[in-house]
Parts: structure tokens; sequence; C-alpha cells
């Protein structure tokens, strides 16, 4: 198991969001943190369960904290490619990475 930490970031300007990097590679036990760089409040949206170490497979990044918030991969993730969205709220639109951001888990 691994016990790494991969920033993703969530940039947004006044037209659209972009994630970075679009795709991640993390490890079963790795951690990734989401930043939202200029302060607008995002949802990140994981649709498949059993990924992270929350039941809740949506997430807000907002004021409350501090537009960031830290989610680690379960130890038993099966290696595999995992779309996920961010949405932010203040451009009701989704954050554009390569088509939807990615994890991977190798």
């Amino acid at each position: 198991m691994s016990n790494n930490i991969q920033v993703v970031r969530i940039i947004a300007d006044a037209c659209h969001a972009q994630v970075i990097p679009a795709c991640v590679v993390v490890r079963p036990g790795d951690t990734l943190e989401f930043v939202v760089l200029d302060e607008k409040e995002a949802t990140i949206i994981i649709p498949q369960s059993g990924i992270v170490d929350f039941d809740n497979r949506i997430k807000d990044l907002n004021e409350d904290n501090k537009y960031q918030i830290a989610l680690t991969l379960l130890p038993e993730v099966p290696k595999g490619v995992y779309p996920y969205a961010v949405y932010v709220k203040g451009l009701f639109d989704f954050a554009a990475g390569h088509s939807s951001p990615k994890m991977i888990v190798d």
C-alpha cells in the first residue's frame, strides 16, 4: 500500500474551469488533495463507490474547508480508470480535463 499525496488543482476564470492534471496516476492508499486556486466554490463528484475513504461520493470545496479537501484511496481499490467530475458553482459548469478527468489506479 502506498501513502503518497497527489495534488489536483482546479483553476477557474470568468469563462471556464480546468482540472490540472486531467489524469492523475495513484496507487491504493494514496491521497488526492483537491485545491481550488481562485476561491470559487466547487463540488467533487465520484460516481463509483468504494474508491475513497468516505461514504458520500460528493464533496464540496468552499470557504469552510478553505477550498481544499484530501481524499484517501482505500487500500483495496482495484487497478483501473475511474472518471470523476468537478462542478464549479460560480460558472454553473463542469471543469474540463481531457473530456472527464480520471484517476488511474496502478
